[in-house]
């Protein structure tokens, strides 16, 4: 089972092709690979007659990848009716380097719900500026410091959103919070973190700004007007995979993703547990160097053409270790697909 996400984060220039590189949003995550999947597929199918005779391929082209969604509208209603494979490889900017695992994330939103004043009158109204200006300098650093003990995570203090007038205190608005993890165990870890620092940052906001006149009633009401949401939390995280899947790969030609470089969240953590198979990431070029998300967004056509050999290889070698033990690993007859599925609103 092959998946590639095809929707994109929103924004970016017109797609544009020189002739060696093409540019625009998907260029590199992931419509460039996807063709580029294809284009693999099609040309195993044509040089091994097994593929698509002994070996069935399953293409998961998707969206909800990206904004957050984390595959739950397009990859994990496809995984629970059973549309996966023995081998499952999910299309994202790795280098040509496969990763056999991958993190998962909880967003974490703080909230301030209290009330507006008039400029003039300062003291009479909750201030959810300097409270959540402050929460967010205390939760970066302590967390950034629980993030290094184990079992370690990864924050990412996000957007901070109260208004936009100058002359009013906003008495509301809101701090997202990213805390990516790699075993169940330090996501899990990185939730009780956050509770923590959230609570003793209060303790301190309250303390350090109970004397100050414009600033006293948010300090007395600050506990009481805030409050912790999970806008997703507890998802699984792609742990090691077995020794067949990491030889086929090495057969084929694919080198592996180094033990010491950090991986990165995406749609192959719906795969986590599932038995009798291997699952990877792999696909051309980099998040970073290929500036995914970002303005300039590009992947070189030779980068495409080499993750559709390396495709076709794959599929290749996988298709003679089908058809030396094929007895002993049949391929699964993938259920039916739901027809009520819901995709995210919003991507592109």
């Amino acid at each position: 089972m092959f998946n590639v996400h095809l929707d994109t984060v929103a924004g970016g220039e017109p797609p544009a092709f020189d002739g060696a590189r093409f540019t625009g949003r998907g260029a590199v995550d992931a419509k460039g690979p996807a063709v580029a999947l294809l284009a693999g597929v099609a040309a195993a199918a044509r040089s091994c007659p097994a593929v698509g005779r002994d070996v069935a391929v399953l293409v998961q082209a998707v969206a909800g990848e990206e904004g957050g969604a984390l595959g739950t509208f397009g990859t994990r209603p496809l995984v629970e009716a059973g549309h996966t494979g023995r081998l499952n490889v999910f299309c994202e900017p790795t280098g040509l380097r496969h990763l056999p695992r991958a993190t998962a994330a909880a967003t974490a939103r703080i909230t301030v719900d209290g009330e507006d004043a008039v400029d003039d009158r300062p003291e009479a109204g909750h201030n959810a500026t300097v409270l959540l200006g402050f929460l967010a300098q205390h939760l970066a650093a302590s967390l950034g410091r629980a993030a290094s003990a184990e079992p370690p995570f990864t924050v990412c203090v996000a957007g901070l959103h109260t208004g936009t007038l100058h002359n009013k205190v906003h008495g509301g608005g809101s701090l997202l919070l990213n805390l990516a993890y790699a075993t169940a165990t330090a996501g899990a870890a990185a939730e009780r973190a956050l509770v923590r620092a959230l609570d003793e940052g209060l303790r301190e906001f309250t303390a350090r700004f109970s004397g100050a006149p414009p600033f006293a009633r948010t300090a007395a009401d600050a506990a009481r007007i805030t409050r912790l949401e999970w806008e997703k939390r507890g998802l699984p995280a792609l742990g090691p995979q077995p020794a067949w899947g990491e030889e086929l790969l090495a057969r084929a030609g694919v080198d592996r993703w180094p033990d010491g470089e950090p991986g990165f969240t995406c749609d192959a953590i719906w795969l986590e547990g599932l038995p009798d198979s291997f699952t990877t990431v792999f696909g051309p070029g980099s998040l970073d160097a290929n500036r995914a998300h970002a303005a300039g967004e590009f992947v070189d056509l030779a980068d495409l053409e080499a993750f559709a050999d390396r495709t076709a290889a794959l599929l290749t070698a996988f298709a003679d270790d089908v058809r030396r033990d094929g007895a002993r690993h049949a391929v699964p007859v993938p259920a039916r697909v739901p027809t009520d599925l819901t995709e995210k609103a919003g991507t592109a």
